[in-house]
Formats: C-alpha cells, sequence, structure tokens
C-alpha cells in the first residue's frame, strides 16, 4: 500500500498528463531505462494502454509476461490459475 502523491505537470503546454518518471520497476527489479530519472510518462485513466521506448519493450514484456502453462496437461482448462 502507498498513499496518493502528486505530481507536477511536465510542459503543460502540450496539453496532457505528462509527468516525470524518477524509476519504473516490476516487482523488486528496477529497469535501468529510467534509472537516471530522464524518463516521462503520460497518464490516461481511460486506457489501458503502456507505451515504452522501443530499446525498453522486449525487457520489460519479458518481466511482465507470466509462464502459461501447456492446456494438453489439464483435463478442465478451467482449472487453470489466471
Amino acid at each position: 500500500n502507498s498513499e496518493l502523491t502528486w505530481a507536477p505537470v511536465a510542459k503543460q503546454e502540450l496539453g496532457y498528463w505528462q509527468v516525470q518518471v524518477k524509476s519504473v520497476r516490476v516487482g523488486d527489479t528496477v529497469l535501468e531505462d529510467c534509472k537516471d530519472g530522464s524518463c516521462r510518462a503520460i497518464l490516461d485513466t481511460g486506457t489501458s494502454l503502456l507505451g515504452v521506448p522501443r530499446q525498453a519493450a522486449r525487457s520489460m514484456h519479458k518481466m511482465l509476461a507470466r509462464h502459461v502453462p501447456n492446456q494438453d496437461q489439464y483435463d478442465d482448462v478451467s482449472k487453470i490459475d489466471c
């Protein structure tokens, strides 16, 4: 749990909710790409889109993807934990 923290909008003149990103972590792993605090993010509660720089996409995808079990080993696929 964490408290709500307000962040100043970066480049307000662009007209959207762009903020500075201090770091990005998946679980306990901090991604190197934004470790220096130079990244920015656009926030929109109306979408589930996650856009990242191309050079970060592959490593981030590997960290976020979960193992999908072989369905052939289950008699009832509804028992697979999603």
